[in-house]
Order: structure tokens, then sequence, then C-alpha cells
């Protein structure tokens, strides 16, 4: 059976989803707050809002995503991700309903530490890099210094605790086309 190219699903699986008025995944966005002020954010992200979901309210909609037949989740965070207070404590609830989920993360938070935190609680990353040219990648980061450093740094510090195998947790890069 032939898989949709980009989402991992089959057309069958596509298909009954429609017909039945199912998920099959979803993206969640935690918070607004932002360490980067990138120029093509469509988020406009920085500051935390007002009215953010609490936890339990985030728990639940992902509790209401899986009773629609949610299979996986990506979680977009709408602002920095592992600047979310919660941020583990979500990955432990999301664990434990058995919901395969992959985070976006600029980045620039990861140390070594950090690193195999992540990995030993099988958190798979997409890190945003959108230049291998660090004053680009700076510019578009809103030309806050040494982000495009700090992004690669945190590449090798995530291969490094293990990021390589093919049984752990997946990394990928994320670029937007500016």
């Amino acid at each position: 059976n032939e898989v949709f190219k980009g989402l991992d699903f089959t057309w069958e699986e596509v298909d009954r989803a429609i017909r039945e008025n199912r998920l099959l995944s979803f993206d969640l966005e935690l918070s607004r707050i932002c360490n980067l002020r990138c120029i093509y954010c469509y988020a406009e992200s920085g500051e935390r809002l007002p009215n953010e979901m609490s936890l339990r309210e985030i728990e639940s909609v992902i509790e209401q995503c899986i009773d629609l037949g949610a299979q996986r989740m990506v979680v977009i965070g709408g602002g920095e991700t592992l600047l979310y207070e919660h941020f583990f404590e979500l990955v432990s609830f999301i664990n434990s309903k058995r919901l395969p989920f992959v985070v976006f993360t600029n980045g620039v938070l990861i140390t070594k530490k950090l690193a195999q935190k992540l990995y030993d609680n099988g958190v798979s990353l997409a890190i945003k890099l959108n230049s291998f040219n660090e004053d680009t990648q700076d510019f578009l980061a809103g030309s806050i210094k040494n982000t495009g450093k700090r992004i690669k740094e945190a590449i090798e510090h995530l291969l490094s605790v293990g990021y390589t195998s093919k049984n752990g947790p997946q990394l990928a890069c994320e670029t937007i086309i500016c």
C-alpha cells in the first residue's frame, strides 16, 4: 500500500480517516514565548500571551485528539518549545499515551546535558536551521548574535549523545526558504 509522502500514512489510512471524520496527526503550539525574533516568524513569537493554555488544558487537547484517532503529533511551539515551563512534564504525559511525536526547536538552548535528557526521554527533534552561514542564520533569527554558532553546537551535542542511532529518537533539520 503506497504511503502518502511526507505524512507516512497510506492512502487507505487517509481515505478511512476522511470517511470516519477522524484525525491521523495534529500540530500543537505550547506558548508564544521565544528567545529569538526570526524575521520570517508567522506567529510573531516573543512574549507569552496572557491567556495561554495550562498544562492540564494541553493534556486534555492531546487526549481528545487521541480519542479522535490521532496516531502522531508535532509540537511546533508557536515560540521556542524548550522554553515552555512544563516541557518535560508534557513529554512524560505524551510518552505515557504512547503517542509518537516530534518537537520543533530553534536549538539554541541545547547543551550537552539537555541533549542527553532529550534523548533519554525519547524526544524526536526537528532543529530549525536556515543557513550554514552563521551570519545569515543570525540575521534570519532577528540579528541575534551567535545563533548560527549555537545551533551548530546543539546539533553536535545531539549527535554525540546518540541521535545518530536508528533505534533511538530521530533528529531532523527544518529550513524556511526566505
